[in-house]
């Protein structure tokens, strides 16, 4: 009888305690059944363990009795919980839409473009004078018009040189004034100078007339001198000059006369006027020939013109 509630205990004990619980248990009670030789097993050495704490003792808790019909509790409507100023102030930020400020545009940033390096530019051209159109004149024999107009500035600047100068008849000015132009006539020394030189003008081909004349050119005059010594206008040409300049129809001229070098005018259109009415000389006169009624003016006398 003994032995049995031993043995009932053995397998009562593991079962309430557990897994774990029942193997320290079974050891311990197996170590005590061997102590009353009840285990052929019980004569083994017992090996050296640990102390075991012993198990805490089952309490066995109280019967669940079925839950019963509770009375219905009044319903209590959850009051709603305050809102902090911070979720206020999100809630009306996100009702509210943002006014936002306008955007101001920066307008770009000027961009300065670096200086172009100029290449060099050329000198500028000197300037060509302006040449004067040629005159109308007839064509000269023998030279060109540019070779005549430089050589009719030169006799006039020669001639200029010897205004007032005495005691030169009209074979020494003359030739002179054309030496200065790189010019030498060789006219017959045996006959008188101004008709000599004339007629051999005219077989040249040099003689122009006088809506062509330029300054430069030889003046020549008749019938200013008694060259036969018979007291008649009859002599042809007697006198030689050279134009200075020309005023319209009216030609300044420098001759010799009355023993030196002198200016003169002469004006073909109106032979017979001596001076106009502001004073002026328009002809000049040349010569008083006996039983005439006055002196002879240069218009009166003016016989032709020769561009050598």
């Amino acid at each position: 009888m003994r032995l049995a509630l031993i043995a009932a205990g053995l397998l009562v004990l593991p079962m309430a305690q557990g897994c774990t619980g029942a193997t320290h248990v079974a050891d311990s009670y197996a170590y005590g059944a061997g102590a009353l030789n009840l285990d052929p097993w019980a004569t083994r050495p017992r090996p050296s363990r640990s102390p075991v704490a012993e198990p805490a003792p089952v309490t066995h808790a109280a019967p669940v009795k079925a839950p019963q019909h509770a009375e219905p509790q009044p319903q209590v409507r959850a009051q709603p919980v305050p809102v902090q100023k911070e979720h206020a102030h999100l809630e009306t930020a996100r009702a509210e839409p943002t006014q936002r400020e306008p955007v101001r545009s920066e307008p770009p940033p000027r961009v300065v473009a670096a200086p172009i390096a100029e290449s060099p530019r050329p000198p500028p051209e000197p300037t060509k004078p302006a040449i004067d159109p040629p005159r109308e004149q007839q064509p000269l024999v023998g030279s060109t018009r540019t070779e005549a107009d430089l050589r009719g500035i030169q006799r006039v600047e020669s001639a200029s040189a010897l205004l007032g100068t005495p005691g030169l008849q009209d074979r020494a000015f003359v030739a002179h004034v054309l030496r200065a132009a790189g010019q030498d006539l060789e006219v017959d020394r045996n006959r008188p100078y101004a008709p000599a030189l004339y007629e051999l003008l005219q077989k040249r081909g040099l003689l122009v007339s006088a809506g062509v004349a330029l300054p430069g050119d030889l003046i020549f005059f008749k019938n200013t001198a008694d060259l036969n010594s018979n007291g008649r206008p009859d002599d042809g040409v007697t006198l030689v000059g050279v134009v200075e300049r020309i005023d319209g129809s009216r030609i300044v001229l420098i001759a010799q006369r009355a023993g030196k070098v002198r200016r003169l005018a002469v004006d073909a259109s109106r032979p017979e006027l001596v001076r106009d009415a502001r004073g002026e000389v328009v002809n000049t006169r040349l010569v008083r020939w006996p039983g005439s009624e006055g002196p002879l003016t240069a218009g009166q006398c003016l016989s032709g013109f020769a561009r050598p």
